[in-house]
């Protein structure tokens, strides 16, 4: 299973925000979602660019510079669970 993991959905409660665009997702709006190891980041359907990889996303603050490529890592982890 890979660290970053897509899902599509409707919206079932209030209190998120995208992750892109950082506009409030509506119950019953249509959404996409990446599930990390300990978190969740939704996205308004029409908000979603690129793949699994949060770092993908056309509006990252890993694409906008905001921060050095050495806050960073080159990739995800390989796993989404802890290998003990």
């Amino acid at each position: 299973m890979e660290y970053w993991t897509i899902g599509y959905g409707v919206q079932q409660r209030f209190g998120h925000n995208c992750r892109e665009c950082h506009m409030p997702i509506e119950k019953g709006d249509k959404v996409v979602y990446r599930d990390g190891r300990r978190i969740r980041l939704f996205y308004h359907n029409e908000c979603f660019s690129g793949t699994a990889d949060p770092r993908t996303q056309s509006g990252s603050s890993y694409n906008e510079g905001r921060m050095p490529k050495s806050c960073f890592s080159s990739k995800a982890p390989p796993t989404k669970y802890k290998i003990r």
